[in-house]
């Protein structure tokens, strides 16, 4: 699908070019846990679209953790 296919790019520039991987993978992962939320709520189904708006927000929680670790190190 299209959008594995720009999370895996978003993977590859993160080796090239971390500060628009990171940034890509940001937004990507705040647009699946917004869709994943709608559907949930939409459907108040937990499974998938609860399990995969729970996983995207800790995804999201766990980038924007390590940017901020890094930046104060800088």
């Amino acid at each position: 699908s299209t959008f594995s296919f720009l999370l895996l790019t978003s993977g590859y520039l993160m080796q090239n070019n971390r500060r628009l991987g990171l940034m890509s993978s940001t937004v990507l992962t705040l647009i699946l846990a917004g869709f994943f939320s709608y559907r949930y709520l939409a459907t108040e189904k937990f499974m998938p679209s609860g399990m995969m708006a729970f996983l995207s927000a800790a995804v999201f929680l766990i980038i924007i953790t390590n940017v901020s670790l890094k930046k104060c190190e800088e």
